[in-house]
């Protein structure tokens, strides 16, 4: 078929988007001298949209993704077939389901598209087995880093189910139906909020459109415009809980512009000055202060909301003078903001950790494909991930000034029991 492209030539590599009649978008990244060619499919469905059954989303990315029978595809075994990697996720403002296989077998991997985009298994049998695997999965999730940023979260805005954790929670598993499964992905999985992102070798434009067309162009549009969600009401609060191994983790956190942003350029560098390196602020603060701490930013960026935090783990007991410390040194960003040296080592940084994330398809289709299902269609994706680099210092202090000057802060902590 005759398709045409809209091309962009990208700081990071020649990319082409194509948008369907109904809505579904898709992006394709060549790089010809490729090993291997990435897929993935996300959709604009993550745990905030679960409403009062938690954890849902998460089961209706299982029912889509693993549950397998005579007329649905089993997705890992005809991956792994060919050597290669199949994953999926959930988080809290999307699901994205991925795949990566040998350039040569780019056909067969664009071939499996319609089944990332196939309705969720909703017998009984496939909904009890797969509400058990999240029930092992959630009794799994031991790492303080994510109970720590939970924390953080419902610190800022309580039981807001942006706070909530992407994974659900075991006394829900109960209220996780088939009847809502098949709801939430009749209201959510609409074709306007789904996007297919391509990185590798193997597929042309027309072969990658052809797959594009066949997965996605019969799902159905929505009527209402998806936009962005609003902002969560934050009452910022301390909140503490017991973890069962040593040590103490502190975080602390305030409210600050999403996703789809244009200060999230500098909000970015502002989180690599203050935190990211050993030659960061906070590590210098908190050793003139005494206090040994391991210790490291945060700029989490949801749609419409995101999150500038400063985090630190150790063997201190006074976790009070730890948050003491993390707040003025988010607040002394705005009084005393970066100097032109702090500036170029931060974006140096930044490069490195793009060009580390990008020089895998399988990084490059994750990082591009999350920039650009929370970009209006018809935007340009051209230089969207490299938008830090360029800041200028004067806007960074305009940022850091409008910002943090009197910001207002949720307060975590994790404490050994006892």
């Amino acid at each position: 078929m005759s398709v045409e492209w809209a091309r962009n030539s990208s700081l990071i590599a020649r990319d082409s988007s194509l948008t369907l009649a109904n809505g579904a978008r898709a992006v394709l990244v060549a790089r010809p001298r490729s090993p291997t060619f990435a897929l993935q499919l996300l959709v604009r469905a993550g745990s905030r949209h679960d409403g009062g059954r938690p954890g849902l989303a998460h089961l209706v990315e299982h029912l889509v993704f693993r549950a397998s029978g005579e007329e649905r595809p089993d997705l890992f075994a005809a991956v792994e077939s060919l050597g290669g990697e199949v994953t999926a996720t959930t988080g809290r403002d999307y699901t994205a389901f991925s795949l990566v296989v040998a350039a040569p077998d780019a056909l067969r991997a664009l071939a499996l598209l319609p089944a990332l985009a196939r309705a969720p298994a909703t017998g009984p049998a496939h909904v009890r087995a797969e509400r058990r695997i999240v029930g092992h999965e959630l009794r799994e999730r031991t790492r303080p880093a994510d109970a720590l940023w939970d924390l953080l979260l419902a610190a800022l805005w309580a039981d807001d189910p942006l706070a909530r954790p992407p994974g659900g929670s075991l006394a829900a598993l109960p209220r996780l139906t088939v009847r809502a499964a098949a709801g939430f992905h009749a209201r959510h999985y609409t074709a306007p909020r789904l996007l297919a992102v391509a990185v590798g070798a193997g597929a042309d434009d027309e072969s990658f459109a052809d797959s594009v067309h066949a997965a996605l162009a019969t799902l159905p549009g929505d009527s209402a415009e998806i936009g962005t969600p609003a902002s969560p009401a934050a009452y910022p609060a301390a909140l503490e809980a017991p973890w069962g191994g040593p040590g103490c983790y502190v975080a602390v956190g305030t409210v600050v512009p999403g996703v789809e942003h244009a200060d999230g350029a500098a909000l970015s560098l502002l989180e690599v000055v203050l935190g990211q390196g050993p030659g960061s602020r906070l590590s210098r603060a908190l050793a003139a202060r005494g206090l040994p701490a391991a210790v490291q930013t945060r700029y989490a960026a949801y749609a419409g909301v995101g999150v500038f935090a400063a985090l630190a783990a150790g063997p201190f007991s006074d976790a009070g003078a730890i948050t003491a410390a993390l707040e003025a040194e988010v607040q002394r960003l705005a009084t005393q903001p970066p100097t032109p040296a702090e500036l170029r080592a931060a974006r140096r940084r930044l490069a490195g950790a793009l060009a580390r994330r990008c020089e895998s398809n399988a990084g490059l289709a994750s990082a591009l494909g999350v920039k650009a299902l929370f970009t209006a269609p018809g935007d340009t994706f051209d230089g969207a991930l490299a938008a830090p680099l360029s800041v200028p210092l004067a806007e960074v202090c305009r940022v850091a000034t409008t910002y943090l000057t009197d910001a207002t802060f949720g307060r975590a902590i994790l404490r050994p029991p006892g």
